[in-house]
């Protein structure tokens, strides 16, 4: 009702006074979001306990930088010539055939849901012949396959 009456007063088509109330919705959409930061409490314990876990778990990079590969150059070496990350050792090594949701829920790519899945597969299917064909379970493509086949195995 009240739309309707606002229209009339205003002498505007229906398309003009919906132009109208959306920019008065934006607008007041604005006000906001411009004061959001000024409601919410600022606690300095909670955000210097976070940035000391950052710091601890990011990795440090002080003397080189990542290139788009993925390799680690530093500018301090004579050659600057890229170094590559190191390959998992044996014991790194997960075994696709016996390992438990915790063990593959290590490797890259998979959370507790393919863990789980990967354990039925197993079940159902026995164990497998080769790392590529944990690719038939549901969920894991080529892109997982390639972050996991390092860290995974089959022998």
């Amino acid at each position: 009702m009240w739309y309707y009456r606002l229209q009339q007063r205003l002498a505007l088509t229906t398309i003009e006074l919906r132009v109208l109330v959306a920019l008065l919705a934006f607008f007041f959409a604005g006000l906001a979001v411009q004061q959001w930061p000024q409601a919410l409490p600022y606690d300095e314990s909670t955000y210097a306990a976070d940035a000391e876990a950052f710091a601890e778990a990011a990795p440090d990079l002080s003397a080189g930088a990542l290139s788009d590969t993925g390799t680690a150059t530093f500018s301090d070496s004579a050659s600057a010539t890229p170094v590559a990350p190191a390959l998992p050792s044996a014991e790194e090594q997960v075994h696709l055939n016996t390992a438990d949701a915790a063990a593959l829920q290590r490797l890259p790519g998979i959370g507790p849901a393919l863990a789980e899945r990967i354990m039925a597969y197993r079940a159902a299917h026995g164990p497998f012949a080769r790392v590529s064909d944990i690719t038939r379970v549901s969920g894991i493509g080529p892109r997982t396959l390639e972050r996991l086949a390092p860290k995974a195995t089959v022998d």
